[in-house]
């Protein structure tokens, strides 16, 4: 078991990476990441909100990492808030996920996105729940073309079993 708890983590530079502020390796089971600040630095002197050029919030928050096994396996994120990044957090889970009580703002891509991993018997229970989504960025005139999807699912394209709970986020 791994908590982390009232932690503010931030990105130091400018630039963008695409990196993750937190990376989730293979094998990361039972997770908790509870009260903290993950932001990237504030960089905007064209005053335009490009990603390329101008914007340095190429970081994510939260990624996961590894090689092919993704063994990712009950991960919470809770009561933490989210700012001037490029996206809160993408993972691939596979057991119990819960996402609740979360601030994001200030993202140019999606704040949540979710892929499920059949490597571990195939079954996912997720809780996206009284999440706040505030002043999306992404521009489609953008050469990099952010979209904001507030929770994006993506098919992990093999035969799992989900049990998704979305109440409340606004």
């Amino acid at each position: 078991n791994v908590t982390l708890h009232s932690l503010e983590v931030h990105q130091n530079t400018d630039g963008s990476s695409g990196a993750g502020l937190i990376a989730l390796y293979d094998y990361a089971w039972d997770v908790t990441v509870d009260s903290c600040k993950i932001h990237g630095k504030y960089y905007n002197p064209n005053g335009d909100y490009a990603a390329l050029g101008s914007y340095a919030q190429q970081w994510r928050g939260i990624i996961g990492a590894g090689g092919a096994a993704t063994y990712r396996k009950n991960i919470t994120i809770k009561d933490c808030e989210f700012y001037d990044l490029r996206r809160g957090h993408a993972l691939s889970v596979a057991g119990t996920y819960v996402v609740e009580g979360n601030t994001y703002y200030d993202l140019y891509e999606d704040p949540i996105s979710i892929s499920y991993n059949a490597n571990d018997g195939g079954t996912t229970t997720t809780r996206i729940n009284w999440n706040t989504f505030c002043r999306p960025i992404g521009l489609a005139s953008d050469a990099v073309n952010p979209h904001f999807d507030f929770i994006q699912f993506i098919d992990p394209g093999s035969a799992v079993t989900w049990s998704v709970e979305v109440i409340g986020n606004i």
